[in-house]
């Protein structure tokens, strides 16, 4: 089994090389406006660690990211709220002092368990999700004001 995880990543890896995709439209730039504005950036995801790792890489992200964090390599995944509690204690960071972007149900369900203020991210590749959760909703990275409305949370 283990074999047959690897070959399965490694031809994701292979796709994503072949494929060549962008980040979602307003990403890259919201990345580094924060980054520009000190504000501390860390990457939880369900994802396992190469993969996080191959992503951030590929757009020329990971210096942007203080911190990353494998759900994979955790005791309990989302919805259980551990990855953002081990992100807030990693960044050395109150839940109230920060704000987590999500698209997905699970996700916004840890974030609401940790305590941490929740953008929904309503993402066209995973329809279906319940932005409800959300305390507030993205619809799209590229919208005017975004930053300010991150940073105003």
């Amino acid at each position: 089994v283990p074999e047959l995880c690897r070959l399965n990543l490694e031809a994701y890896f292979q796709v994503l090389d072949d494929a060549q995709p962008q980040p979602i439209e307003g990403v890259a730039s919201l990345i580094a406006n924060l980054y520009a504005e000190k504000v501390q950036l860390v990457l939880a995801s369900s994802s396992e660690r190469e993969s996080i790792e191959k992503v951030l890489g590929l757009f020329g992200f990971e210096k942007y990211f203080s911190h990353s964090v494998s759900g994979a390599e955790l005791t309990h995944s989302k919805p259980h709220p551990e990855i953002f509690q081990k992100a807030l204690r990693l960044s050395q960071t109150k839940p109230e002092e920060a704000v987590v972007i999500e698209d997905s149900t699970n996700g916004l369900k840890a974030a609401n368990a940790a305590g941490v203020y929740a953008f929904g991210y309503d993402n066209p590749n995973s329809p279906g999700q319940n932005m409800q959760l959300a305390d507030a909703v993205i619809r799209t990275f590229a919208q005017p004001g975004i930053m300010e409305l991150i940073l105003r949370k």
